[in-house]
């Protein structure tokens, strides 16, 4: 039997290696429901090095933006936890079951997937200004779905 690895893993690593694999379950076998998760692990990786560093990052981004047009434009006054939840909804209610009531799901899980890999993917590109990463071929191939869309 091998002896484990004594050595540590940089998190940033474990978030690109989330990111990808994510990417892989998306395109290559649909398997969205497990994008959707792998790309909300790889966000919050990949989000707490941006904040670390102190840049914000997509989801908080995400989460100021839709309370400023909430306050500002439609005129509501939801509260940052509102928003933390609703933007957290759809991966959470994958992972949680409460009950024979909480026993399916009433959206898209790729839809969902690509909208937290759309955030996971932004932060990527912020990091690259801080460490030396490398666009894989998934994540070019994302980025021209995302372009053919505009």
């Amino acid at each position: 039997m091998e002896e484990p690895d004594k050595g540590f893993t940089p998190k940033l690593e474990i978030g690109l290696e989330l990111l990808e694999t994510s990417l892989r379950c998306y395109f290559e076998t649909k398997e969205y429901y497990s994008s959707l998760h792998l790309a909300g692990a790889a966000e919050e990786i990949l989000g707490a090095h941006l904040t670390i560093i102190g840049e914000e990052n997509s989801f908080r981004n995400t989460k100021r933006s839709t309370l400023a047009v909430g306050k500002e434009i439609i005129g509501t006054t939801q509260t940052g936890k509102e928003v933390t939840n609703f933007l957290n909804y759809f991966k959470n209610h994958t992972k949680h079951m409460n009950g024979i009531e909480d026993s399916a799901v009433g959206f898209s899980g790729k839809e969902e997937a690509y909208e937290i890999l759309d955030r996971a993917i932004s932060d990527f590109y912020n990091l690259m200004n801080y460490f030396n990463l490398s666009e894989t071929e998934l994540i070019r191939r994302f980025n021209q779905r995302l372009n053919a869309k505009d």
